[in-house]
């Protein structure tokens, strides 16, 4: 590898820290005193030295590594983490702080069987060995955990790979891997050139519901490796709706959160001209999957678990719904659309109503009629709204319940009494 290329793609793994900050202070994750506080200038190479572990062998004792990184450069980010995930740690069942918290811990099993055995047991590189994407997905869920109330009703919803494969090559056509290849079949045939897993939104390009998901886009394909992920998405959604069969979802959505059927008419947002739609070959399709096989497994998963779920609400029941929601969808589309509704871009009259345009995909929007009532016309402008305009609406309302002053019970560490605070502008 030529020398200057070398410097250059440690230079790009080393900026990520600085990108990934940035988009904190854009998500408004953190401040801009924060970023300047995580962020190192000027780092220091960090120290690796070893100490040997003489309770083992006086006489040849083996080594605990250590890398002594103070005043490195992720020095700060490695102190903020663990102030933050600290108290999650503690919260877990298996959480053992030391020798004397164990102690104290086995004295609740005073009752035990006389037949039951006591062990323990030591791993090997024990912290080295635990997956990244892992050890995110129980740190993201025990944020979740502490956030949600207990009885929080967690869905997701999975698309045929093939279709999702071929969308996002249109949506991302200038971004990532996709950028350089000619089209998807010629992606797809030279992806070994095309295709970097380590490189930024690397996930576009495959996989893209896996990492969706939390796992890893890149990871191990075999039958036991897609059965562990299926059930870790199962133990952890109540409900995983099917694209294709978006009106049936819908219904069991409704079902399970005795709702009604006004709660789940919807408009189809996001929609993709015709014009931007590549019809693919079944060659290219089996390409896709098997392209895309941890996406490819989850979706059979999820799909043969759909339909089980339909079977126990009931076909027929399922249809006499799905019909009674498509009416009442066309009564909306009647009371609010104005012409056939869905339109190009270019003719959209409220331009405010704009979809995201990414890529070389050209993204249908929604013509309100002009004679609608006040509450008609709210009503029928919630409903079209593409997501990143009703995204921020929503941050909009919490920005605004946030700042609204109200009590704070707190409590005083040496009496141990709530205290109230008048939160105040």
């Amino acid at each position: 590898m030529d020398t200057s290329k070398y410097k250059g793609e440690i230079l790009r793994q080393l900026s990520d820290q600085k990108e990934i900050l940035n988009k904190a202070v854009d998500d408004e994750i953190i401040n801009e005193k924060m970023f300047n506080y995580l962020f190192k200038q000027n780092p220091k190479t960090p120290n690796f030295y070893v100490l040997p572990k003489i309770h083992k062998d006086l006489c040849d004792p083996p080594g605990r590594p250590i890398v002594a990184s103070i005043d490195s450069l992720f020095s700060r980010i490695s102190k903020f983490l663990e102030k933050v995930l600290t108290p999650l740690v503690r919260q877990g069942r298996s959480f053992l702080k030391d020798t004397g918290d164990f102690l104290i811990k086995i004295k609740n099993f005073s009752d035990l069987p006389e037949d039951i055995i006591l062990a323990t047991w030591d791993v090997s590189s024990l912290y080295t060995i635990i997956p990244h994407v892992d050890g995110l997905n129980s740190a993201w869920s025990s944020l979740v955990e502490k956030v949600m109330p207990s009885n929080t009703f967690y869905f997701t919803i999975l698309r045929n790979p093939i279709d999702v494969m071929e969308s996002s090559f249109s949506y991302f056509r200038t971004r990532n891997a996709f950028g350089k290849a000619k089209n998807l079949e010629d992606f797809l045939k030279n992806s070994s050139v095309f295709y970097h897993p380590n490189a930024n939104i690397s996930f576009f390009a495959k996989n893209f519901m896996t990492f969706d998901l939390g796992f890893d886009h890149n990871g191990i394909e075999n039958s036991k490796h897609f059965l562990l992920t299926c059930r870790m998405v199962e133990a952890t959604f109540n409900l995983v709706l099917i694209t294709e069969y978006v009106d049936e979802s819908l219904i069991l959505l409704k079902d399970a959160l005795c709702w009604s059927l006004d709660d789940v008419v919807a408009f189809p947002l996001n929609i993709r001209s015709n014009s931007s739609k590549v019809s693919l070959s079944l060659e290219t399709q089996q390409k896709i999957k098997k392209w895309n096989q941890l996406d490819w497994q989850l979706y059979n998963y999820f799909n043969k678990t759909f339909w089980n779920k339909v079977e126990t609400f009931g076909r027929e029941r399922m249809q006499r719904e799905v019909e009674e929601l498509k009416r009442k969808r066309a009564l909306l589309v009647e009371t609010c659309l104005l012409g056939e509704g869905i339109v190009d871009p270019d003719n959209l009259h409220d331009k405010s109503m704009m979809p995201y345009q990414p890529g070389l995909a050209k993204i249908l929007g929604y013509n309100l009629k002009q004679t609608l009532r006040k509450a008609e016309q709210l009503m029928c402008k919630r409903m079209v709204t593409p997501e990143i305009q009703y995204t921020g609406q929503l941050h909009t309302k919490q920005e605004i319940k946030k700042s609204a002053p109200k009590a704070i019970p707190s409590y005083n560490k040496t009496r141990m009494k709530p205290i109230l605070h008048k939160k105040i502008k």
